[in-house]
């Protein structure tokens, strides 16, 4: 995926801008909020880590008042940069967050100079998600997802990008129960300079009675160490 894309002018002429603008883009990032949608479902149980992915080329659901594949891709999609859903992070459910710096990622070519001409792909995660039911083994059982885009950068081209993602879920005490690598598969399309994607997972959270479930985390960040991230 290295190669430079000579298609017509003007398509590559939107990559060239499009690197002057992940520079931009990479400077502000770490400071940058990712919108939530919250809401409590019901039923119990669940598997660990149970779920699935979505990209740009599958229909979205219709939007629900729930944690849905369908409903962050579409959230993604038509981010306008303000906070979607309403009502901030429940007191009945962990929180859902991204550590500073960690909700992006950069893919440059291999013997590139780190700079926006090198860069292939940027991987952005953009809105996270979760709601909370009681689970029927103890504990809560958490519905979560989280969604984005990859933008084209002048030395890659179209075809599906492989983003390394790392979920922890960590105790009030900050001691790791469980962790997941997930791979999201993100399509562009050779008439487009941007793939979006969503991803919901499910994980049974062993919180004892008289705990603050808010204190309990599920951290969600790209894996710089894949070959050629930074």
């Amino acid at each position: 995926m290295g190669d430079v894309v000579t298609g017509k002018s003007g398509h590559r002429a939107r990559r060239i801008l499009l690197a002057a603008a992940l520079i931009g883009a990479a400077s502000t990032a770490g400071g940058c909020g990712v919108s939530t949608l919250t809401s409590t479902f019901s039923g119990g149980g669940g598997g660990i880590f149970g779920g699935g992915n979505k990209t740009a080329e599958q229909a979205p659901q219709p939007t629900q008042q729930k944690v849905s594949e369908g409903n962050l891709l579409t959230a993604a999609q038509n981010d306008a940069g303000s906070q979607v859903g309403a009502g901030g992070q429940s007191d009945e459910c962990p929180t859902v967050s991204i550590p500073p710096g960690d909700s992006n990622i950069t893919f440059t070519a291999k013997g590139g100079n780190n700079d926006a001409l090198a860069v292939m792909h940027r991987g952005e995660i953009t809105k996270t998600a979760r709601e909370c039911a009681p689970s029927l083994s103890g504990g809560l059982s958490v519905r979560f997802g989280f969604a984005g885009r990859v933008l084209l950068g002048p030395q890659g081209k179209p075809g599906t990008v492989n983003l390394p993602v790392k979920v922890t879920v960590m105790d009030a005490g900050r001691t790791t129960l469980k962790t997941e690598a997930v791979k999201v598969p993100v399509t562009i399309t050779p008439d487009q300079t941007t793939g979006y994607f969503s991803v919901t997972r499910e994980v049974v959270v062993p919180i004892p009675q008289g705990a603050n479930p808010r204190s309990y985390r599920i951290l969600i960040a790209f894996d710089r160490r894949a070959p050629g991230a930074s």
